[in-house]
């Protein structure tokens, strides 16, 4: 009786979150939804349930073990990635073209957008003033600064377009309309045998995605 109450006290099943953390358990219940367990150094005490979807594995005390999402991305689970909207280098060039800093509003760098706005309107002002006492000097300068806004606006819009694209979707092409092809790096938790014991490895690749929208 002393030795199967001992094998009782020491033997323990392992829950292995996806996030990696460990907890020694005796697992009561698996259901398709949760996971219902005494923690194992109270067994005496409250029953503890955890969502089946935030666990790797279980591994029993008789050496079996159960995998779960062990397809699912690790990255993605605890880092969920909202992919945002195309952003399109002609129709960013083609508003810096009409207004200049509107192409940087498009993008999304509205700093950049108002500083460019700012030098329209600066130097639109001093070749009104320019004109109206009749001084050339503030007139050519008022020049400079419009002409200068609208030339710097036209070739930075499509670059910070074609780079907001790389920071969201790094590699992505258009297949047609809501469709584009992308290629992204991609983080996993893998279930590795080592030394006759499955263990958790961080692995990582690059994934191809088509996205519907």
């Amino acid at each position: 009786m002393i030795i199967c109450k001992s094998n009782l006290l020491y033997a323990q099943d392992t829950i292995t979150l996806l996030s990696g953390e460990e907890i020694s358990a005796k697992v009561l219940e698996v259901t398709p939804i949760e996971i219902k367990y005494k923690k194992n150094n109270n067994q005496e005490g409250p029953i503890y349930t955890i969502e089946k979807r935030d666990v790797f594995m279980i591994t029993y005390e008789n050496g079996s073990k159960d995998l779960f999402n062990q397809d699912m991305s690790y990255m993605n689970q605890q880092h969920p990635t909202i992919l945002s909207p195309k952003k399109s280098p002609g129709l960013a060039w083609f508003l810096s073209f009409l207004v200049p800093g509107v192409g940087q509003f498009y993008n999304g760098d509205v700093s950049t957008g108002i500083g460019f706005m700012t030098l329209n309107i600066a130097g639109s002002i001093f070749m009104v003033v320019g004109a109206s006492v009749e001084n050339i000097n503030t007139n050519t300068v008022g020049a400079v600064l419009v002409l200068s806004s609208r030339i710097t606006a036209q070739i930075d819009a499509p670059i910070g377009a074609h780079k907001k694209n790389l920071a969201n979707g790094y590699l992505s092409w258009n297949l047609g309309k809501d469709t584009h092809l992308s290629l992204q790096p991609e983080f996993k938790l893998a279930s590795v045998p080592i030394e006759q014991n499955m263990s958790l490895v961080p692995t990582c690749g690059v994934g191809l995605t088509l996205n519907f929208r």
